[in-house]
This record gives C-alpha cells, sequence and structure tokens, in this order.
C-alpha cells in the first residue's frame, strides 16, 4: 500500500477513513470523537480548575495512541516525518539547547514534549482529515461559546471579567476572543463550502458577537486579517487575472495611504490603536519587548536555553515581574520567546519551518477544487498573526501542534497529488 493510499482520509476533504471491519467504525464514530473533546477541552483550558488532572490525562492519552499508530504504521510516519524535516529539526534543536541552557534538564525536558507535541499534529492529520477536524472543531466551539453566553446572560460571576466584558468558560476575555475567532474562521469555511448553512451562519454571528462583547483589540483585528486573508484567497482561485489587478490595486493604495499620511503627518499607527482601544505599549507589550531584546543582545545566536528565561535565577525575569507587577511567563509574542530563548539559530529553523506549511498549504489550495482547501492556509495565516501579540490558542501546548497538523495535513495532500499526477497518463 503507497503512502498515499493509506493517508486517504487527510488527502480527500470530503472523504472518511476507510473502515475494516466494525470496530474501525466504533473507533471513527464513537470513541475518537470523545477523546477529541476531551482533549480539546483540557488544553484549550475549558473549565480552568480541572486543568492539572485533565491535560495530563490527554497529553498521555495522546501520546499513547502515537505510540500505537507509529507501531502499527512506521512507514506513513517516516514520511510524514521526511516532508517536515525542518519542523522536527526545529523540534530537536529546542531540546538540544540543554547543553548551553541555563536550566538543562527543563531544556530538554521541554524540547522532548515539543518534539512529542509535533508528531501528535501529525497523528490527527493523519488519522482526521480535513473535513472531520474542521467540522470538529466547530462542534467544539460552537458548544463552549453558546455556554459562554449562556453563562454571560446569566451575569454567573465566573463569566464576567472584571470590566463586565464577557469571558466565559475561559479564564481570560483575549482567550474567549481568540477561540471566537478560530469558531468564525471554521464557520465561514464550511459556510461557503455548502455544509449545514443555518448551523454555520449561527456559528458566524455567535463568533462576532462575542469578539465584540469580549471587547477585545486583538480579537477585532484577527476577525479583520480572517476575512481579508479569505476574501483574497477565494479571488486569486477564482481569476488570476483579476488577482493580480487586485493585488497591484490594494499595493498601490497602501503606498499612496502611507505617503499621504507623512504629508499630513498623520500618526496611523496610534489612531488604529486608538480605536482597538490600545495605547502605543500595545497594553505593555513593547516594554516587555525591550527587556527581551536585552536579554537576547547577551546570547544572541543560540539563546538562554529553551523555556529558560522565566524559570531561571540568572536573567531578568524577576525584574520584569517587578516592573509589569505582573507573574509572567511569556512576552507575549511567540517568536521574541523563542529570539531569547533558543537565538538566532533556533528561530530562523522555526521561521523556515512556518514558511515551509505556509508553501504547503497554498499549493494545497491551489489545486484543490474544495472550498475547504484554503483553511490549512487561513489557518496557519491567523496563527501567525496571533503569535505577534499573544499566546496561541493551546496555552499548554504553544503554536507547534498548530503548526504541526497544517504541515502534516498538506504535506500529505501534496504527496497525493504528485503521486496522482505521475500515475496519470500521459
Amino acid at each position: 500500500m503507497s503512502f498515499a493510499e493509506t493517508v486517504s482520509p487527510v488527502t480527500m476533504p470530503s472523504g472518511k477513513g476507510t473502515a475494516v471491519g466494525g470496530s474501525r467504525d466504533r473507533f471513527d464514530e464513537v470513541i475518537l470523537p470523545v477523546a477529541f473533546y476531551f482533549f480539546m477541552a483540557s488544553i484549550c483550558r475549558v473549565g480552568i480548575d480541572l486543568v492539572p488532572a485533565t491535560t495530563n490525562i490527554s497529553w498521555g492519552a495522546a501520546y499513547a495512541c502515537l505510540f500505537w499508530a507509529i507501531v502499527r504504521r512506521p512507514a506513513v510516519y517516516i514520511e510524514l516525518a521526511r516532508r517536515n524535516a525542518l519542523l522536527l529539526l526545529a523540534a530537536l534543536f529546542c531540546s538540544c539547547s540543554a547543553f548551553w541552557s541555563l536550566t538543562p534538564v527543563l531544556s530538554f525536558y521541554s524540547g522532548i514534549l515539543f518534539v512529542l507535541n509535533v508528531l501528535v499534529g501529525f497523528l490527527f492529520a493523519e488519522r482526521l482529515g480535513v473535513r472531520r477536524v474542521v467540522t470538529w472543531l466547530f462542534y467544539f466551539g460552537f458548544i463552549t461559546q453558546t455556554i459562554s453566553v449562556a453563562l454571560f446572560i446569566a451575569k454567573v460571576p465566573v463569566a464576567l471579567g472584571p470590566g463586565g466584558e464577557i469571558k466565559g468558560l475561559f479564564f481570560h476575555k483575549n482567550s474567549l476572543s481568540m477561540h471566537a475567532s478560530v469558531l468564525y474562521l471554521n464557520s465561514i469555511v464550511l459556510l461557503l463550502s455548502g455544509w449545514r448553512r443555518t448551523l454555520t451562519a449561527m456559528g458566524l454571528l455567535l463568533a462576532i458577537a462575542e469578539i465584540l462583547l469580549s471587547r477585545s483589540g486583538t480579537g477585532l483585528l484577527m476577525l479583520t486579517l480572517i476575512t481579508a486573508v479569505l476574501s483574497l484567497c477565494m479571488i486569486s482561485k477564482a481569476n488570476r487575472a483579476m488577482s493580480s489587478v487586485l493585488f497591484g490595486t490594494l499595493a498601490i493604495a497602501a503606498c499612496l495611504g502611507l505617503a499621504f499620511s507623512m504629508l499630513v503627518s498623520a500618526d496611523i499607527y496610534s489612531d488604529i490603536l486608538a480605536a482597538l482601544g490600545k495605547d502605543d505599549t500595545l497594553t505593555g507589550r513593547t516594554v516587555l519587548w525591550d527587556q527581551a531584546f536585552n536579554s537576547f543582545d547577551q546570547r544572541p545566536w543560540l539563546g538562554v536555553g529553551f523555556v529558560s528565561f522565566w524559570t531561571s535565577s540568572e536573567t531578568s525575569a524577576s525584574a520584569i515581574w517587578i516592573l509589569t507587577g505582573q507573574m509572567l511567563t511569556s512576552f507575549h509574542n511567540i517568536y521574541v520567546d523563542r529570539l531569547v530563548d533558543v537565538g538566532i539559530v533556533g528561530l530562523g529553523l522555526l521561521m523556515a519551518a512556518q514558511l515551509r506549511i505556509f508553501w504547503t498549504s497554498w499549493w494545497f489550495f491551489r489545486r484543490n477544487a474544495s472550498v475547504l482547501a484554503v483553511w490549512p492556509f487561513l489557518y496557519m495565516s491567523f496563527i501567525s498573526a496571533l503569535s505577534l501579540s499573544e499566546y496561541p490558542i493551546f496555552w499548554n501546548s504553544e503554536y507547534q501542534l498548530l503548526f504541526s497538523f497544517a504541515g502534516a495535513v498538506t504535506s500529505v495532500a501534496v504527496a497525493h497529488s504528485q503521486r496522482s499526477n505521475h500515475a496519470r497518463p500521459r
């Protein structure tokens, strides 16, 4: 059996896995969805009081399933690893940073988890496929956001933020708005694909309402980004000539707008931030980034060690806590975090892996007739932009799990398409 045949659930956006016997059907229809939703609830910190127990159980179960899958079909995962070698190399580099880390044991352990989390992303992609992941994420988001709104309307204290904004089942308004953005992304893709239009339209409206109720500037930016990227993708797919004209027009408009703002001395940056309810420091983020670059200057090439900055007594983390009055664990920018802990080399590997996934996602979209094919590229655009100012949406695993799925699903699709082209008579 070829690699493309073994992973056909990923390559066919509308397809389901090929069932082998009744036990496989029961696993796909009952056990796998329950396990997936349990995993999502735990890593998204839904019901934060349960996190310590549920995260350990869910990750342990995910690793056990991964081991089982690799043992059963090693060739599939070897091929996935080969096609996503840059991402795995970046993860391995993070683990190797233990050799020069300020906290070597922690860096090695966290790096190994990075590798395992990437492989879990491969497992999801290989096992579920695009359609099931998108629809299951839609259902998960729809359920959690509906409950969040219900708790908000009932004025249950746990669902309200300090300023009266909605935070629902999540521990902060930004977390809720990030997950509402994911619901918006999945809803609009499914709506355009013609899947249960009434339900997906409801999901779309629910997501927009929650982003507005959360009063999150980041949420509004993500809403705009998702809509803009999707629109440009659809126009590009429909008419190449039109897309070239559109991109050219947008570039000219941007240049004219910049020139105009310089002539009238307009501070567009401050005006946009003010409209989003932010100050020039992005609610203190730029202060954090200044501290990060000071640390980077001391060890620019290899960094202080993966996830070491916030845990080592030899860094300026304690000074930042005093300055901000908060026990922070991130610079609120994943790229800055990686620049500090694994330096230019580590960040370079991660960025190269990210660009590779962007390319395969775009390739998949351009060569697939289904609207669902836009999801990996749209998803990558969202996560990449979100990582500039927030933690990723899956807080305890960072963005490696998110990117690894897009990398796996699109690399499988590329492999399938390439094999199909070779097999097609000329």
